[in-house]
């Protein structure tokens, strides 16, 4: 039987028939160059109950000791101590009916390596999360990432150095503020002043850093935060990622940071639903595309 190819409308028989065409594939964010590390907790396939990897992990509160990196860098996000790993958390207990993971707080976390993170000249980094609670007096209510800190044999202050975000309603003038490292060897501020962003409690929201020498910049929804430099160990707004705290061991900390050599978690339960890394700045386009993709999956207000 021969076939016959219909192009465009064609009538039959008294019936219409119209030809489609292909569909665009959807946007993920290996779409974009550059894409150093993606976990997606949404992914059930990505989520295992040993850090080498063992049985998927489906069961609501089950304990995740692995999640995998789906960037093709295999920069996976694992924590081997037991009572340290985050829960899995689906349905109504996820975002946006999708499964998360929920640390609590306390003692969970998780690292993954970024070897050579620190010799980059720009970074971005994007993380979708919730907090149990909105921001408070002196308590560090959202701690989205941070890397190793390394000490300074020579002055015997430790440097309490890394990269992170994580805000609290801070004693400098009431503004909430986010963190880019504690402080320096010296002792000097690593922080950069936020008088524009808020956290609402158990809403989820895209936090979006980006570090380079044409500038430094936070977005939070796809907003641009204002950033107050008066508190920063430096007023220039061009830095890159070494300059503000990429450390030796390269070991990035997914809830958490570290000061001192101890990690220090934020205190209240949140739920990460996904994160990124870029390594470079993104356009406007690609950073609109990224936040649109985040946005529809994670019903981001």
């Amino acid at each position: 039987m021969s076939m016959i190819k219909l192009l465009g409308k064609t009538n039959i028989q008294g019936k219409t028939i119209f030809e489609t065409g292909p569909q665009a594939p959807a946007f993920a964010p290996t779409d974009i160059s550059g894409l150093q590390l993606w976990l997606d907790a949404s992914d059930a396939s990505t989520l295992y109950n040993a850090t080498a990897g063992g049985s998927l992990v489906t069961t609501d509160g089950s304990a995740v000791a692995r999640w995998a990196d789906k960037s093709g860098n295999n920069r996976h996000a694992t924590q081997a101590t037991a009572n340290a790993r985050p829960l899995l958390k689906t349905g109504a207990n996820g975002i946006n009916s999708k499964t998360v993971l929920s640390f609590d707080g306390s003692n969970d976390f998780l690292t993954s390596s970024v070897t050579g993170f620190k010799s980059l000249s720009a970074v971005s980094v994007i993380g979708v999360i919730s907090t149990a609670v909105a921001a408070q007096a002196d308590i560090q209510t959202m701690v989205l990432f941070g890397f190793g800190n390394i000490s300074n044999a020579g002055s015997g202050f430790p440097a309490n150095k890394g990269l992170g975000i994580s805000s609290v309603t801070s004693v400098l003038n009431g503004e909430k503020i986010t963190f880019f490292g504690e402080r320096d060897a010296s002792s000097n501020s690593g922080r950069l002043g936020s008088t524009t962003y808020s956290r609402t409690a158990n809403i989820a929201q895209s936090l979006q850093l980006e570090l380079g020498s044409t500038g430094t910049q936070l977005y939070a929804n796809n907003s641009s935060v204002n950033l107050n430099l008066a508190n920063q160990i430096s007023t220039s707004t061009n830095l890159a990622p070494n300059q503000i705290g990429y450390t030796l061991d390269d070991n990035l900390l997914l809830c958490a940071g570290r000061a001192n050599g101890t990690v220090f978690t934020s205190g209240v339960n949140q739920k990460m639903a996904e994160f990124l890394v870029f390594n470079r700045k993104l356009t406007s386009g690609e950073r609109l595309s990224i936040w649109s993709y985040l946005q529809t999956k994670w019903n981001i207000a």
